[in-house]
Parts: C-alpha cells; sequence; structure tokens
C-alpha cells in the first residue's frame, strides 16, 4: 500500500540534459519519449520511442544550449510487480524536470505496473518538464509525456487519475505532447 501522502518517484532520474534517444535537438527543446517534445528553434522536434504496452525506457533530456542553460533531465522508469492488492492513495511519478535558465524541459519516464487488484484515489504522473524561463527574454519548449501502462486483473483505480500529459512552453515556445497512458484487463 502506498499511503496518501506517499511516494515512489523517479523524477528526474532519467537522461540528463541533451542526451536519449529522444534529446531536445537544439537548446531550447523539448526532449520526447512517449509524446514529442516541443521543437523550440529546431527544425523538427525529436523522435518518440519504446513501446506503449511494455514500456521501460528512461525519459530524455532537454536540448542543452550553448551558453550555460540546462535542459531538464527525462523521468526515470519504475517497473512494479504486486502479486496481491496495489493500493495506491500516493503518488507513484516519473516525471521529467523544468528546463534550466530558457532551455527545454526533460520528457515523462516509464511507468509499467502488473498486479492483481488495483484499488485507491492516488495518481500515476510521467508527465514532461516545463520549458526554462530566462530574465533575458529566453525561453524553453516542454518535454513530452511519458509512458504509463497498467496491468490488472481486477480495477476500481479512476483511470482519469493515470496522467502522461506535456509540458507546457514558456514565453510562446510549443508545449510538448501528451505521451501515452494504457490500462489492460488480464483476463481478457
Amino acid at each position: 500500500a502506498i499511503d496518501s501522502g506517499s511516494s515512489i518517484s523517479a523524477d528526474g532520474k532519467g537522461y540528463t540534459f541533451g542526451l536519449g534517444p529522444g534529446a531536445g535537438l537544439a537548446g531550447n527543446s523539448g526532449g520526447s519519449y512517449g509524446g514529442e517534445g516541443g521543437k523550440g528553434y529546431a527544425a523538427s522536434r525529436a523522435p518518440t520511442y519504446g513501446s506503449a504496452i511494455a514500456p521501460q525506457d528512461l525519459g530524455s533530456g532537454g536540448g542543452k544550449t550553448g551558453y550555460s542553460q540546462t535542459g531538464g533531465p527525462g523521468g526515470g522508469a519504475i517497473r512494479l510487480i504486486v502479486d496481491g492488492t496495489l493500493i495506491l492513495n500516493g503518488k507513484i511519478s516519473a516525471n521529467g524536470n523544468k528546463g534550466g535558465n530558457g532551455a527545454g524541459g526533460g520528457s515523462g519516464g516509464s511507468i509499467y505496473v502488473t498486479t492483481n487488484t488495483l484499488t485507491g484515489s492516488g495518481s500515476f504522473t510521467a508527465n514532461g518538464g516545463e520549458g526554462g524561463d530566462y530574465s533575458g527574454g529566453i525561453y524553453g519548449s516542454g518535454g513530452g509525456g511519458g509512458r504509463i501502462t497498467i496491468y490488472y486483473q481486477t480495477s476500481a483505480f479512476p483511470v482519469t487519475n493515470a496522467l502522461a500529459k506535456g509540458g507546457i512552453g514558456l514565453g510562446g515556445m510549443e508545449s510538448g505532447k501528451d505521451g501515452t497512458v494504457s490500462f489492460f484487463d488480464a483476463l481478457n
């Protein structure tokens, strides 16, 4: 059981800025994973990657700029196999971090759960980090959302409490695209 106020977190534990299969392509681009990061000043968005039905990848870092501003790191990877009942009233998160001064946000990471019974009113999040802001008027794009997949046999968990949202781009920069969220009834 993960009680209210308790958490399992891999926030910002993925690839660091400028690294990963979906690393931001320019200094203020967001990292991609389940969803594309905002493209910022790059010609295109970084590619998505990994599996939507068995996600185990780390999130990618936001773009690295040439003048010490650093993109946010991506979210890490959480894999849980619970034989009995997973009671989630707290939080399980693998969010990307906000970009540094004017740089892109990191993408969300992965949450992959297999359990017999899932209950509770907590949350799963693998959201992209928002873009960074800088007093000199330099802004970053948001990171893409990560990937969440839950296999269960019985569930009373509200699926709306699982989010892999794209991070917000600041100063008119592009926001990241949402990632993937999948719930599978393992009996069917």
